[in-house]
């Protein structure tokens, strides 16, 4: 008796976790800012206060990308790491021979990376491009 895995794959880039999250500001207080002041000089709290904010979940498109974060199948558990690219899913032990991508690996490469770029996220030639698996559902 056998065991059947679905596996899923992405067809893209790794990249640490943080990259998807942006940083913005929040006013600090109602009052009006006064330019190049840190705090208020009505009520003293800081001008502006940081803010994280998530870009994009897991399961989130950018364009024809998916975003896998992990953390579906990590219990909740927060994943340090993203993949963002074509999700293939399947029993295969290697996909690539069951699609050809890799007759197209350059222009995906580059659709991914103009994709990116749309949303201010650099791609960084570091990041490993390739074919990643993100999870083995056995």
């Amino acid at each position: 008796m056998s065991a059947s895995c679905l596996r899923i794959f992405m067809l893209g880039i790794k990249l640490p976790r943080d990259r998807l999250i942006k940083e913005d500001h929040v006013r600090g207080c109602e009052h009006p800012p006064v330019d190049g002041a840190k705090f208020c000089s009505q009520c003293g709290s800081p001008t502006w206060t940081p803010r994280e904010a998530h870009q994009f979940y897991d399961s989130d498109n950018i364009g024809q990308f998916t975003v896998r974060t992990r953390e579906q199948w990590l219990g909740g558990q927060h994943s340090r790491v993203a993949y963002i690219g074509l999700e293939i899913k399947g029993e295969y032990v290697a996909p690539l021979k069951v699609h050809d991508w890799t007759a197209h690996m350059d222009l995906i490469k580059a659709e991914l990376e103009a994709e990116l770029a749309k949303h201010h996220i650099e791609f960084d030639e570091t990041d490993p491009f390739g074919l990643h698996l993100v999870a083995e559902l056995c």
